[in-house]
């Protein structure tokens, strides 16, 4: 096993257990390894338009929320930010994201295309 793997102690915060993510530090042996689940991976969908400083306060409102709720560390979290033309808007979102996969959409929008 390689000496530049990373390993980590695996508490969460705000469960039961009070369990929270601890960065891996010289004295844990390697074979003290504890996995850590990676999840989850957010993909935001929008109009161009939002600045630089609105997609990253996004993304840290949404990863304070999932390590909240979910019990993860912020760094199991991932989030990607992609600009869609309103113009492709219907056929690049709204058709295959929302209309086509009712059953995985937690929160509909207000709105019809």
């Amino acid at each position: 096993m390689s000496t530049s793997t990373r390993f980590c102690f695996v508490r969460r915060a705000r469960c039961p257990d009070d369990v929270t993510v601890w960065p891996f530090s010289d004295h844990i042996a390697l074979n003290q390894r504890i996995e850590v689940s990676t999840l989850p991976h957010v993909i935001v969908k929008a109009w161009p338009g939002k600045t630089e400083a609105q997609k990253h306060a996004l993304a840290a409102a949404i990863t304070r929320e999932i390590v909240s709720i979910l019990g993860n560390g912020p760094d199991s979290v991932s989030i990607a930010f992609e600009e869609v033309e309103a113009s492709r808007w219907k056929q690049e979102v709204y058709v295959p994201d929302i209309k086509e996969r009712p059953e995985i959409l937690l929160k509909k929008p207000g709105y019809k295309m």
